[in-house]
């Protein structure tokens, strides 16, 4: 990941709290842990928040190695662990996105548009430059 690329942690933090974040992630990256049937795929969106459906997951963590959570796959809890390798886009329900290009794998790249892609210099709400 570029150095000067947004911090992949402090954005989920920021998105976070506004409630909903939604994360892309490459599943084929090492140490990820994800049920075995979306493991195949060219990329994983999960879904973090307030809005998640199920109230009962509690145990969402952000450390300095990636996101720890319990999610629900097919309304069946499974604990995930997702390493900050593995993420390529963070958004939120408002549409704001940041996208690291560098990290989104290339064969999915082919099947969105390449305004997606590029990258992006957008500033959350909540960031400010002091």
């Amino acid at each position: 990941m570029d150095l000067r690329s947004p911090s992949k942690k402090l954005i989920m933090q920021g998105f976070l709290a506004s409630g909903y974040v939604q994360v892309l992630v490459n599943p084929r990256v090492s140490d990820i842990c994800l049920p075995q049937r979306v493991c195949g795929m060219n990329a994983v969106l999960l879904h973090y928040g307030d809005a998640v459906s199920d109230p009962s997951i509690q145990d969402l963590v952000l450390d300095d190695d990636g996101i720890s959570a319990t999610l629900s796959f097919n309304k069946e809890p499974f604990p995930t662990r997702v390493p900050w390798a593995a993420v390529w886009l963070i958004g939120t329900e408002g549409h704001s996105h940041v996208v690291w290009p560098d990290d989104c794998p290339t064969d999915f790249q082919q099947d969105i548009p390449a305004a997606v892609i590029e990258p992006r210099r957008a500033r959350p709400e909540w960031l400010r430059v002091v």
